[in-house]
């Protein structure tokens, strides 16, 4: 009985990896992404939930108590906020991007349960890339002007895919491009060679430089380790030919030179000398340090950072809407935005535990190549995280390769070639 429940966990989990980044709503055309996944998200992880409950063998280790803390120190949080509805649901009427304490929960969960159950095979893998096959296709039709949301219901016209908004998809396809690129490499499967031409083609269209950049650092600590461990290199500088070709073709495919542009812009924004610079980053997170000041243990509660700026720094808050004529929701860098809606010590916990598993990683020798796919991944998203936010869209992806990369189920797997040699392309460790 506990076999076939752990094995169900296993199956929500790959599914919630597919789903909640893919499902839309058509049923009500203004709320087709975080509204409808909000839902969802609670769904699957109250069933989850349910069933670790009932199987009971989880392992409560170190890691365990430091995610009980923190979900501990966001719920204080959600208290002491400024609107407590808000803080817990995430939203209310025209407001809030449902990251309350109740998503927050959801990801620990998520997390909890892919740390005990998560079982990582290629197949499974496999399973996750074929589910994510439209998400990638429908950036593609997004920037070739063919998106019907856009034709016949006056979308503005950006790459937005299944998630609904081009930061946010470039978050979901950095993710998806390490992961199947270091598969390649290491397995020698084709198919992830397809897989990792087509995540960096959604990459390349979605003009997200902070994925850009995240991407490009990830991939030549990749290369850099290949060196290192001296493996054959053909098939990482195979890679890199693909990257570019497929890159020439999407930034010669379409007469605005939209991606070149794009790219010029990020020298530009790298100038610390402008306090609007990064598309105004630079200016949040100055008053976002503010608002940690003044609110530096509970913070001003999840979702409530708006409220908090309005409130304190009413200046700032208008001074900011003259300039961009938008106003300050979240802090465009998750790590200060946990500080200042959460408080530093829940922050410092979320510190704790990334390290923990990212150090765990690196003195076990990172021998196994999925490992290594799962560290790689989860680099990926902390550093474009700096400079983009979290969503119910792809932030329970995150939680749920945080949680494989510090749990032990890799099956191990041989692949024979053509030539009836063994390949190791799995080690337990």
């Amino acid at each position: 009985m506990r076999e076939l429940i752990s094995n169900w966990i296993d199956y929500i989990l790959w599914g919630v990896l597919i789903v909640l980044p893919t499902a839309i709503s058509f049923l009500d055309i203004n709320n087709l992404f975080s509204p409808f996944k909000f839902p969802i998200l609670i769904g699957l992880s109250t069933l989850v939930l349910i069933l670790v409950i009932i199987n009971k063998k989880v392992k409560w280790d170190f890691l365990s108590y430091c995610a009980v803390l923190w979900l501990s120190l966001v719920f204080l949080a959600s208290l002491n906020a400024y609107n407590q509805e808000l803080a817990f649901l995430g939203f209310i009427e025209g407001y809030g991007r449902y990251e309350g304490f109740i998503s927050l929960a959801c990801y620990v969960i998520l997390w909890f349960a892919a740390k005990n159950f998560l079982i990582v095979t290629y197949k499974r893998i496999l399973i996750w890339f074929i589910g994510m096959i439209p998400f990638a296709l429908y950036a593609l039709v997004q920037y070739y002007g063919y998106d019907p949301l856009v034709l016949n219901y006056g979308f503005t016209p950006r790459i937005f895919s299944t998630i609904g908004n081009q930061n946010f998809v470039g978050s979901l396809a950095v993710i998806l491009v390490v992961f199947s690129s270091v598969l390649f490499v290491s397995s020698k499967n084709w198919l992830f060679f397809i897989f990792s031409l087509l995540f960096f083609s959604t990459l390349v269209v979605c003009q997200t430089r902070s994925a850009w950049v995240a991407c490009s650092l990830v991939m030549v600590l990749f290369m850099l380790d290949q060196v290192i461990r001296k493996r054959n290199f053909y098939f990482p500088s195979f890679l890199i030919i693909g990257f570019v070709l497929v890159g020439v073709i999407l930034v010669t495919s379409k007469h605005d030179n939209s991606v070149v542009q794009k790219s010029k812009t990020i020298s530009k924004e790298l100038n610390l000398s402008n306090e609007y610079g990064g598309s105004g980053r630079l200016k949040i997170w100055s008053i976002t340090a503010k608002v940690i000041s003044a609110n530096p243990w509970t913070g001003v509660g999840p979702e409530n950072l708006k409220v908090a700026i309005k409130k304190e720094q009413p200046k700032l808050y208008n001074e900011y809407y003259k300039r961009t004529k938008t106003t300050i929701d979240k802090a465009h860098n998750e790590y200060l935005h946990m500080a200042a809606t959460c408080g530093i010590p829940t922050l410092a916990v979320y510190l704790i535990v990334l390290g923990t598993i990212l150090v765990s990683f690196v003195r076990s020798g990172g021998k196994s190549f999925i490992r290594l796919a799962f560290f790689l991944t989860v680099i990926a998203y902390l550093i474009q995280a700096f400079f983009n936010i979290s969503v119910v869209a792809v932030a329970p992806v995150f939680w749920i390769l945080l949680g494989g990369l510090a749990g032990d189920l890799f099956i191990s797997q041989k692949l024979v070639n053509e030539n009836n040699q063994e390949n190791q392309v799995e080690v337990i460790e």
